[in-house]
């Protein structure tokens, strides 16, 4: 059954470390990755098996941007010590110049379109609420769910 001295333990007692996304993965849920997915395939972006691909591509820039990175062998280094957890990157490893390859090469297309994506998500999110009072012409505005 269970080795000496484990007699007691149950599952009551496990006390495993729960596990918890971060807040860049929480951002990442926001990305409509479908759109994404139809820009990529209608630009031709992955045309080139051996190069990264648009989406470790759109991850790893959103991270410098992020995080602060000042330079593509800093984001490299960044990348490879938090390579645990980022695992939306898959199991690609990227580096600066392949980095370098693909900011020169891919079409900014699928970035465009991907903005575009987002700001129409964003403003169907708006909600109006309400009028000013003295100034009939302005809407109040909040972010709806």
């Amino acid at each position: 059954m269970f080795p000496v001295g484990c007699e007691s333990i149950g599952p009551e007692r496990i006390n495993a470390v729960q596990h918890q996304n971060s807040v860049f993965h929480g951002l990442l849920k926001h990305v409509p990755w479908a759109v994404f997915d139809r820009l990529v395939d209608g630009h031709n972006a992955d045309w080139d098996d051996r190069g990264l691909k648009t989406k470790a591509h759109l991850i790893a820039m959103l991270y410098a941007q992020l995080f602060g990175v000042r330079s593509l062998r800093d984001l490299e280094t960044n990348l490879k010590t938090h390579a645990g957890k980022l695992y939306h990157l898959g199991d690609c490893t990227v580096s600066w110049s392949a980095l370098s390859t693909a900011n020169a090469t891919r079409p900014v297309g699928v970035f465009g379109g991907l903005l575009s994506a987002l700001m129409a998500q964003l403003q169907a999110g708006y909600v109006a609420v309400g009028e000013f009072p003295k100034n009939k012409g302005t809407r109040l505005l909040c972010v709806g769910r």
